[in-house]
């Protein structure tokens, strides 16, 4: 038998927030009424199962955004270092041709 909900129980209940509002953001133009009744046929595993894949996907999507957020900065970061290592071996360079004209 399956798992469905019953006549008195919240039919799109355990769908995640996230979801919810998706469907509510599409709207009945974009395709949230279809969604909505969609959902209100599936079992509670199958609504467990969009949870996750939704879980997903946003870790998907967070990890994309901080990327792009972060790449030039770490480039930039690397760039700075790379100069500072250049630098301080000039400067050791020339402190060891100082000492040497000091000796």
């Amino acid at each position: 038998m399956p798992d469905r909900a019953g006549p008195c129980q919240d039919p799109l209940a355990g769908l995640s927030p996230a979801l919810l509002q998706q469907i509510a953001e599409a709207g009945i133009e974009g395709g949230g009424l279809e969604t909505a009744g969609a959902l209100l046929q599936a079992s509670s595993s199958e609504i467990k199962s969009m949870n996750g894949l939704q879980s997903q996907s946003t870790s998907a999507a967070d990890k994309t955004t901080s990327d792009a957020v972060y790449k030039n900065a770490i480039a930039y970061q690397d760039k700075l270092v790379k100069s500072l290592t250049t630098q301080r071996t000039k400067l050791g360079t020339a402190m060891d041709k100082l000492a040497a004209a000091m000796e």
